[in-house]
């Protein structure tokens, strides 16, 4: 996979390939010998919501703050042939929303919600590997180029 101006990006893309369980091999392009069969690249970031939460932190949590936060991966594949410039867009992402304080426990015990990091979820993880399987007859059409 080729790297991102923020490595985090990159980290994010790279743990989220391999958590899918469809590849053999996810490592970083410089580290193959030989062109690998697909590139992955990071083509948009996608972050939470930057906010201070004031009234939360004033009333020691008592007073939830809720915003809400885009969360997923945008990216491409594209053959690792350099005859080939054509490159599948991928993207997953979602939007919901995040609360901070006390308020929050109570939420997180339904299972449509998390205390943790979304990214580590089972429905994030397989969100991300339905948003791959769509993309199937376009990723195998980059394969042929790749091995023709």
């Amino acid at each position: 996979m080729e790297r991102f101006g923020a490595s985090i990006y990159s980290r994010e893309l790279r743990a989220a390939l391999r958590d899918s369980q469809l590849f053999s091999n996810v490592r970083d392009l410089e580290m193959f010998k030989t062109p690998p069969d697909l590139i992955a690249r990071v083509e948009r970031p996608i972050w939470g919501t930057a906010t201070i939460p004031v009234a939360t932190a004033l009333s020691l949590g008592l007073v939830p703050t809720t915003v809400q936060e885009e969360h997923g991966i945008s990216f491409s594949l594209s053959s690792g042939s350099l005859r080939s410039g054509d490159r599948v867009p991928v993207e997953f992402s979602y939007s919901g929303p995040s609360t901070l304080g006390w308020y929050c426990l109570a939420l997180n015990l339904s299972p449509n919600r998390t205390g943790r990091d979304v990214r580590t979820h089972r429905r994030y993880r397989e969100g991300f590997a339905w948003a791959l399987a769509q993309k199937r007859p376009e990723i195998l059409r980059l394969l042929k180029e790749s091995a023709d």
